[in-house]
């Protein structure tokens, strides 16, 4: 029987492990040719303990961009926090115009009270104003005969030249 002989290769990946990098190292046997998603390419001394990505168009490794697991959770959590922030600032600006609503609403709500009773008064007044004007022409009317008919002179003169026209 014969000796399986086993090389390094690396399973690429389309997201990053804890360490930020597309792949896992895997052992595969020697008389194995190695394809798409498995690489045998060795990763360059210089790039040991990087964040990589294996690049399928140029056969060939690269330093990853993206971050590791920790740090995106970390940056997730620093945006999640800022954006918690920014709606408790914005809930606190809502309050606020609530109040503002609030004592508008009760500010218009005592104006139109007011309002009201001016209107109301002033409505009273009208009535009792008329009330009074009617009894004052009602009682200057009955003191004054109906059939006294104050004439100035013309108008007296006239008369005078009708009463002789019927004679």
């Amino acid at each position: 029987m014969t000796d399986i002989k086993y090389t390094t290769a690396y399973l690429t990946s389309t997201t990053p492990n804890e360490e930020g990098s597309f792949y896992t190292p895997i052992f595969i046997p020697d008389n194995i040719e190695a394809k798409y998603p498995i690489t045998s390419t060795p990763i360059p001394a210089d790039y040991q303990g990087k964040p990589l990505k294996y690049d399928w168009n140029n056969f060939k490794w690269s330093i990853s961009t993206t971050l590791p697991i920790e740090e995106q959770l970390a940056l997730q959590q620093k945006i999640i926090q800022t954006q918690a922030d920014n709606l408790m600032t914005q809930g606190a600006k809502l309050d606020k115009l609530a109040d503002q609503l609030a004592s508008t609403a009760a500010s218009t709500i005592t104006t139109t009270s007011t309002t009201q009773q001016v209107n109301y008064s002033e409505a009273e007044l009208k009535s009792i104003l008329a009330q009074a004007t009617d009894k004052i022409t009602s009682t200057l009317t009955a003191d004054m005969p109906s059939n006294k008919v104050k004439l100035d002179s013309s108008t007296l003169a006239d008369e005078q030249e009708v009463a002789k026209n019927e004679d």
